[in-house]
């Protein structure tokens, strides 16, 4: 469950950038916001994380928060397999299941034989579809996505909304940016345009 209530915020410069938001995405969920460039869909995501704190309001998250964005990066002198092993260590797993695991997210991602390249190997496409798929295991109670379509195109995006589709259908709350909402037509999910500070719902 992800909620916002009231809340409003101002950019670096000291402008309003959102005013008096409300915001629920229930487990089941598949919310997406879209904007255009600089509305704020980016930093709204960076407050429902923790990482920026709003000048009013409350934002509530119901149990655990993962995120995938095209800003995250993986140490670069580790191998993927590695890096992947480190993220999952962190969440809790042990040392055997955290190895089987990684297998999976590497097998998901296509990258199957790839476990001991370097994240350099990988094209911006290939990065943001393991940080996706790694974003998933374990699998959250609550998932943010920001800007899926800027890397993603084709049927990597597809396959990428598809799994989303999915994620949200097995109970997680789940809420994705992006620029380009044509893309998602056809998906199941709510559409909220951010515009002028303000949260609109409208269909797709």
């Amino acid at each position: 469950m992800i909620r916002l209530f009231h809340v409003s915020h101002k950019n670096s410069s000291g402008e309003g950038l959102f005013r008096d938001l409300f915001l629920h995405v229930a487990p089941g969920d598949l919310a997406l916001v879209s904007g255009p460039s600089a509305s704020g869909k980016s930093t709204l995501l960076r407050l429902i994380r923790g990482l920026e704190e709003p000048d009013s309001g409350t934002i509530r998250i119901g149990g655990g928060l993962s995120w995938c964005s095209p800003e995250l990066s993986l140490i670069p002198d580790r191998t993927l397999k590695a890096n992947i092993l480190l993220v999952l260590r962190g969440r809790g797993l042990g040392a055997g299941y955290a190895r089987a695991e990684s297998q999976r997210v590497l097998d998901e991602a296509g990258l199957a034989g790839s476990g001991d390249l370097l994240p350099s190997a990988l094209s911006s496409g290939e990065r943001l579809r393991l940080l996706l798929i790694l974003s998933v295991h374990p699998e959250p109670k609550a998932l943010l996505v920001d800007d899926l379509d800027g890397s993603l195109r084709g049927d990597q995006a597809s396959r990428a909304r598809r799994g989303l589709v999915d994620l949200a259908g097995r109970g997680a709350a789940v809420l994705a940016s992006t620029s380009r909402p044509e893309a998602w037509d056809g998906t199941p999910c709510r559409h909220w345009v951010l515009a002028e500070g303000q949260l609109k719902e409208e269909p797709l």
